[in-house]
């Protein structure tokens, strides 16, 4: 029977209440969709609107616990705020770390060799927002490439590609962040109500990340403009990768702000039914079938899973709040103070480096070359392979640091396991398998993220690539750490953990859940392992205590926050000073001295050599001279260091020009202190060079074009200058040279392998011009000679022989002689001779009255042959002969 076949005046009976709707995200009331306010339902006499109108019938609320199904397609819109949020503010960021890094590095741009002209055609600042984007790009796993193509002379049209591999962690971590911080306001704002609908907020924000990292990126390729043909394109880092990784970073950031900001507020999912016991069931009406010992079910991996996330970032938390300032602190005290302004973009993967190199990790790098012999054949002109593996040296500190190092690895791993101990159920197996898969999951990510490598292929021409990175055994090693997590949750833990605070453990433990007789709901914890001081489990083997009271808790956070900052500040300084002191070691003053000889920067060398080398011996070691010498020293490798009190002997082997030769170099301490021991080295790389010239007088010459001062000799003609040089080959000139006059240049070859003398000879010689000069004034002598009117003319190399008087003298030479230059000159001239002799007639009339009163002239005539030698001397562009009077 209906309620209206009841008679009239009969009592009605009650209607049950239903539950009031969940508030709509507008504050309405109405289903968890969004649906608008139930109205009273038609028939009750009230129903009936203003307007006489009937209201629909209200549709049935959902019941308590059990929101409606679906997602509101209308609030995703939410999920793409929050991601155009965090992208926008990443590529600030970005952009600010990379004008950081510009800066820094403006003042080397300015002093480096000249750039490429498609590179220096265009300003660094024009390309900072491609830059960023590309950066953000690479951030997400993407790989940078380029497309190079144009023309070279005897190559012909060539094409190539290029590509570069690194992962700005800096750049990911503040991408994560960011997307987490804004999708927890967003959740805070404009709740999601259900998992389902945050599910979709989530995943619409990673896919509009995706969008936004490669589209930009796209859109942002770096561009050169083609000069000469040769054009450099296609510079992105848009790909597969960062489309996977950027939705999947995006949608779990997202996903965990999300939890973050609901506060615990979407509705609970419905209770599962209890569940009926089965055949299995123990005698004693227990509920859980019976296991086997050992056996490790799906569930239970995915409890034990659940407290490793907060597990690994304490390990990770701790390693950095330890490294990061160290790291900083190492850039300041020994690096440029511009270097600091590239933290912004490499502190993470140094840290990450540390983070490898501490815990016993190996890192490797490897350089591969390959060139085809021509375009025309197959075939190979070189291939190389370089790999070196390193561990806990591979930063080049001291071994103590490394120690430190290694123990700080040890106390993360002890606070790791106290946390894994604190969230984790009491009583789990799967923890055995579970923890070292994580972290063999981690040393994975860690291997990928801090992996650099870089290609270049130049079709048919050239194919070359290099990397740097943790080596995939780090995996297995960081697996075993984790293994080390477990022994400390299950062994130390329990004895560790009682002395925790209840406060501090509180905050440890995992969020609450309601306990029942039988246990902890849904969580499989028995009630005898469930802390009602912390609402998680009680590790095995851990007695519940007292609760403090707040006076204790207050002493027991501050004495451990005092304890715990102590630790980490003497951690800390340890390393600092152990970096620093390692940077100031015997090694490094050696390496910085070798360096200098590298680099061309002579007069740093000999500061950090102490040289005492006499100043006037000194002229050949300023930089000057120095970098303009080819054939340096041009690498070196440290051998070893021995360290005994306060003296170091350093073996070192260096290279020059293919040549190789190992020396030792000793360091003594002065006045050490706490981060410097002061080693002062001792050193003498250079070499005797003897530097004559003749030839010439007051000679000037120049070695590398620097004028060298030279002392004449009081018994010679030579000059001579002994001086000091370093390894190399310099060149040696004689200005001075002229039309006539040459001096051929001349090298001072110092290697590193000889021990002696080095020397060189200049000497001013004469040229073919000279010579022709020389016989072409000796001719016009020879012809003035011929027109002397004695027979015995003065100053000419032929003459006749006459008893008595003479007149009408006539010399004809019928036969000049050649000349011959002498090959050495002096500074007073240079002597020259006849090859061969000359040949000179005279015709003349002689008295032969022999002291009669009238002359008796009679016709004589006589041949002469004759040789000439002389000295020619040259001022400028004038030569002056002179013959000798015989």
């Amino acid at each position: 029977m209906t309620e209206s076949d009841l008679p009239p005046g009969a009592p009605r009976p009650l209607r049950p209440s239903l539950p009031e709707r969940p508030p709509t995200i507008d504050g309405r009331s109405g289903s968890a969709g969004g649906a608008s306010p139930a109205r009273p339902a038609a028939g009750d006499g009230t129903g009936a609107s203003a307007g006489g109108e009937t209201a629909p019938p209200a549709p049935i609320p959902a019941p308590p616990g059990r929101p409606a199904a679906g997602i509101d397609l209308v609030r995703l819109w939410t999920g793409a705020v929050a991601a155009v949020a965090a992208y926008a503010l990443t590529l600030l960021l970005t952009l600010i770390a990379v004008v950081l890094a510009l800066v820094s590095t403006a003042g080397a741009a300015r002093t480096s060799i000249t750039a490429s002209s498609a590179v220096s055609a265009v300003d660094p600042w024009s390309l900072l927002l491609p830059l960023g984007a590309q950066l953000v790009a690479m951030a997400h796993l993407g790989s940078l490439t380029a497309t190079v193509a144009g023309a070279f002379p005897f190559l012909g049209t060539i094409d190539g590609s290029a590509s570069l591999f690194a992962v700005p962690l800096g750049i990911t971590l503040v991408t994560a962040l960011l997307v987490l911080a804004a999708s927890a306001l967003a959740e805070r704002r404009r709740p999601s109500g259900t998992r389902l609908q945050a599910a979709a907020q989530a995943a619409v924000t990673g896919l509009v990340l995706t969008l936004l990292v490669n589209v930009v990126a796209l859109v942002a390729s770096l561009g050169f403009p083609a000069v000469s043909g040769f054009r450099i394109g296609g510079v992105h880092a848009a790909g597969v990768w960062p489309v996977l990784v950027a939705a999947l970073l995006g949608t779990a950031a997202a996903w965990v702000g999300r939890r973050l900001g609901a506060r615990r507020t979407w509705a609970a999912r419905t209770p599962a039914p209890a569940s009926v016991p089965d055949a299995a069931a123990p005698a004693d009406g227990g509920t859980s079938p019976v296991r086997a010992r050992g056996v490790i079910t799906v569930a239970d991996a995915a409890r034990s899973a659940r407290a490793l996330p907060a597990v690994l970032l304490t390990h990770v938390g701790v390693i950095a709040a330890v490294t990061l300032p160290a790291l900083i602190v190492l850039y300041v005290v020994a690096g440029e103070p511009l270097a600091i302004l590239t933290l912004p973009l490499t502190l993470a993967n140094l840290a990450g480096y540390v983070l490898v190199a501490g815990h016993l990790g190996p890192l490797h790098q490897t350089a591969h070359s390959s060139q085809t012999i021509s375009r025309s054949r197959s075939g190979t002109n070189t291939d190389e392979l370089i790999q070196v593996i390193a561990g806990v040296d591979a930063l080049d500190i001291p071994a103590w640091v490394g120690w430190c190092a290694l123990l700080l690895a040890v106390v993360a791993v002890v606070l790791a396991g106290l946390v894994l101990a604190a969230r984790r159920p009491a009583r789990d197996t799967a923890g055995w398998i579970v923890t070292p898969l994580a972290y063999a999951a981690a040393g994975v990510a860690l291997t990928v993220l801090l992996a650099v490598t870089a290609r270049a292929d130049v079709r048919g021409l050239l194919t070359a690539d290099a990397g740097l990175g943790p080596s995939w055994w780090f995996v297995p090693i960081f697996a075993a750490w984790g293994l080390a997590v477990e022994v400390v949750a299950r062994v130390l833990a329990p004895v560790l953990l009682p002395l925790v605070p209840a406060g501090l453990r509180a905050r440890l433990a995992p969020p609450p859940v309601p306990a029942t007789a039988g246990g902890v709901a849904g969580s499989g914890i028995p009630a005898a392992d469930h802390d009602p001081a912390t609402g998680g489990a009680v590790p095995a083997g851990v007695a519940s205590r007292a609760p403090l009271s707040p006076r204790a808790k207050r002493r027991a956070i501050l004495i451990g926050s005092i304890a715990g900052a102590l630790i980490l500040v003497v951690i800390a300084g340890a390393i600092t000073a152990g970096v620093i002191r390692g940077g100031n070691g015997p090694d490094k003053r050696v390496g910085a001295y070798l360096q200098a000889l590298v680099d061309g920067d002579a007069e740093k060398a000999l500061t950090l050599a102490g040289s005492d080398i006499a100043s006037d011996q000194r002229a050949l070691l300023t930089n000057d001279v120095y970098r303009a010498a080819t054939d340096r020293i041009d690498g070196y490798t440290i051998i070893g260091t021995d360290v005994a009190g306060d003296s170091a002997t350093v073996r070192a082997e260096l290279r020059q020009g293919g040549r190789t030769d190992t020396r030792s170099y000793t360091l003594t301490k002065q006045g050490a202190d706490l981060l410097d021991d002061h080693w002062t080295l001792a050193a003498d790389d250079t070499e005797r060079a003897l530097i004559s010239v003749s030839g010439v007088q007051k000679p000037k010459p120049k070695v590398n074009g620097a004028e060298v001062a030279v002392t004449e000799s009081a018994f010679g003609d030579t000059a001579r200058a002994e001086l000091r040089v370093l390894p190399g080959r310099y060149t040696v000139s004689l200005p001075g040279g002229s039309t006539y006059l040459a001096a051929e240049d001349a090298t001072i070859e110092s290697t590193i392998d000889h021990e002696g003398l080095a020397s060189a000879r200049l000497e001013m010689t004469t040229t073919p011009a000279f010579t022709t000069e020389v016989e072409r004034q000796v001719k016009q002598k020879l012809e003035a000679c011929a027109k002397s009117t004695d027979v015995e003319p003065a100053g000419c190399p032929f003459r006749a022989y006459a008893y008595g008087d003479t007149r009408n003298v006539k010399w004809t030479v019928t036969d000049s002689p050649s000349v011959r230059i002498s090959s050495a000159g002096s500074g007073s001239g240079w002597r020259f001779y006849a090859e061969d002799s000359g040949e000179a007639t005279v015709t003349f009339e002689e008295d032969q009255s022999y002291g009669d009163q009238k002359p008796r002239w009679e016709k004589q005539s006589d041949t002469d042959s004759f040789y000439l030698s002389g000295k020619a001397t040259v001022d400028g562009n004038t030569v002056t002969v002179e013959l000798n009077d015989y």
